[in-house]
């Protein structure tokens, strides 16, 4: 806990840099979102960043999700910064989770401010509570596009100011269930996204529910969500050896399919929106490791 109380007192990093790389014989520019602050960056920090601004003090938090997922940590780190604590529901863990603790879990476990409600029915018994407990505050699995606005109109404020000097950008925002991109395309920029986890139907659903809407990005590379593959390891060693760490699950799925399509915009400046979930590789590798593709 004594490192996380150090980089507790970090400051916010705004804006963050837009650095460019020459990569796959292209000069791409990435949005460094991974570096907005040591416990609380990305995309998620974007989707929570009003939450900042409000008086959390002793306030509770109701989530649920994945017991590896980003948003778990997210939320960890947001009870520690405001001096909250999370009710997180999730799935029932394994000996093996408790035994070998890594990653997200083991971040948000020693964190010291999230209990833990195991359940085989982690959504519907997260929404039943906060029916029931609607003085504590709701926040449902990867944000809500309406609380995602405020954080994305700083990002599209950001972007706009520093790729001014570019012909033709394009940006690139990996998905979940599609949240932080469905609201950073409100306010006007042209962005793509892909599928990461869940069902494409249910992607597009939920962004044909919007006037302004990211595009999907067409691919026939398509993994099983946390599926270990030699294409997302490829990806994933090219960037480390430019300098930069994507994580595994969604913004190296998304340069693979980036790649796929890059004679399609070869007239256009490629943007990509760094989504951070960075803690999420230590537990990610070791299935890469197993599976003998590193």
């Amino acid at each position: 806990m004594l490192l996380i109380e150090v980089f507790m007192s970090f400051a916010f990093l705004s804006p963050t840099p837009l650095q460019s790389f020459d990569f796959a014989s292209c000069k791409v520019y990435i949005k460094r979102d991974d570096l907005l602050h040591p416990l609380f960056s990305g995309n998620k920090a974007r989707k929570f960043a009003s939450l900042l601004k409000e008086d959390l003090k002793d306030k509770t938090l109701i989530s649920y999700g994945g017991n590896q997922s980003n948003a778990l940590q997210s939320l960890s780190s947001l009870a520690l910064l405001k001096g909250s604590r999370l009710i997180y529901f999730t799935t029932p863990f394994s000996k093996a989770l408790l035994e070998q603790r890594e990653g997200n879990f083991a971040y948000a476990f020693s964190s010291g401010v999230v209990e833990f409600v195991q359940t085989p029915f982690p959504q519907q018994e997260a929404h039943s509570f906060a029916t029931s407990n609607p003085q504590m505050l709701f926040i449902p699995q990867g944000g809500s596009v309406e609380l995602a606005m405020e954080g994305m109109r700083e990002l599209d404020k950001e972007l706009r100011e520093q790729t001014a000097h570019l012909h033709s950008p394009i940006f690139f925002y990996s998905s979940g269930i599609g949240t932080a991109s469905i609201a950073l395309a409100q306010y006007g920029l042209e962005v793509y996204t892909a599928l990461g986890a869940g069902k494409m139907e249910d992607l597009l659903e939920r962004v044909n529910a919007y006037e302004k809407k990211p595009k999907i990005l067409s691919s026939e590379f398509h993994t099983p969500f946390g599926k270990p593959h030699a294409k997302v390891w490829e990806v994933y060693k090219a960037w480390r050896e430019n300098g930069v760490e994507f994580d595994l699950l969604y913004d190296c799925v998304l340069w693979v399919k980036i790649l796929e399509n890059l004679e399609r915009f070869s007239q256009r400046e490629i943007v990509f929106i760094h989504s951070g979930g960075l803690l999420g590789n230590i537990t990610q590798e070791k299935r890469y490791r197993l599976k003998k593709l590193c």
